[in-house]
């Protein structure tokens, strides 16, 4: 899960997704930047915190908040042989 950087932040500033960077479904690489959004007109660019499929929860336009998940990555598991 991928949340905004509450550490740089105000707790009450608000943040706005501008564009997508990789499509729901894309297989990601942990440090591929993912998603632009601004905060309190700020440009911002979130990174894929760990390797593989990207999913969205927040769409441009959405306003989002310090603790609102913006997307989530699964990372393929491979069974033992």
């Amino acid at each position: 899960m991928a949340c905004l950087p509450t550490a740089q932040i105000a707790p009450n500033a608000l943040g706005y997704p501008v564009q997508r960077l990789a499509t729901d479904g894309t297989i990601v690489t942990q440090g591929m930047p993912v998603l632009r959004y601004t905060i309190n007109g700020v440009p911002m660019t979130i990174t894929a915190h760990e390797s593989g499929v990207l999913t969205h929860h927040k769409a441009p336009g959405d306003t989002i908040m310090p603790d609102d998940e913006l997307f989530t990555v699964r990372g393929e598991r491979r069974g033992e042989d």
